[in-house]
């Protein structure tokens, strides 16, 4: 009698794990079919009182606005979540840039400007990196090297800019090209140039 109790309850043992294992198991195969989300947070420079840089027909603040809710609008992968720093004409410490960003905590960041000089010959696009930060400056690399514009690439740069320094992931600056020359200011601003910054940030974020 109590061997037969032992066996019976040996038996209920096995059974329930195996019960328990094939939970576990599919559980994870479940788990596997469904893509890691993850988070972007998409800053655009300057706001409120504080145009940036600008010409006769546009402002740092504006533009950079417009490019990233554009970004963000055309997202439809449900996998990447793209947050703004601000989505509004609004002015931002960066201090406030940095902490909402390490708020966020999200896989990157790419905070959006507009270049100027006092040489009207300088052009092209650029991107900065914080110098102390390696998977930074590969992600920055990586940008640069994929994304197709028709002016010149000035390639990656490392900076020690708050934004940069101060955000705990890994990001950068990217200047879109030099509004105080003629014929970036032409394509910045033109429907066809705006459009194709947005669909390679977005393209870029997607890949």
């Amino acid at each position: 009698m109590v061997i037969y109790l032992n066996k019976t309850h040996m038996r209920l043992k096995v059974s329930l794990l195996t019960v328990f294992f094939c939970f576990i198991f599919s559980s994870l195969s479940f788990a596997n079919d469904d893509p890691k989300k993850i988070t972007i947070v998409l800053d655009a420079g300057h706001g409120g009182h504080d145009f940036g840089t600008k010409n006769s027909l546009y402002n740092e603040k504006d533009y950079t606005l417009e490019i990233v809710k554009a970004v963000k609008e055309r997202n439809q992968n449900t996998n990447i979540e793209i947050v703004l720093t601000r989505d509004s004409d609004q002015f931002l410490e960066l201090i406030e840039r940095s902490a909402l960003i390490n708020k966020v905590n999200p896989t990157y960041f790419i905070s959006v400007h507009l270049n100027s000089a006092m040489d009207k010959t300088k052009n092209g696009f650029e991107v900065y990196h914080y110098p102390k930060n390696n998977e930074a400056k590969i992600l920055a690399e990586n940008f640069i090297q994929n994304v197709n514009f028709p002016i010149e690439n000035r390639g990656v740069k490392s900076a020690n800019f708050h934004i940069l320094r101060e955000s705990k992931a890994p990001g950068f600056i990217y200047e879109i090209g030099f509004i105080s020359n003629e014929n970036d200011a032409a394509y910045l601003t033109s429907e066809d140039g705006k459009e194709k910054i947005i669909s390679e940030i977005l393209k870029f974020i997607q890949k």
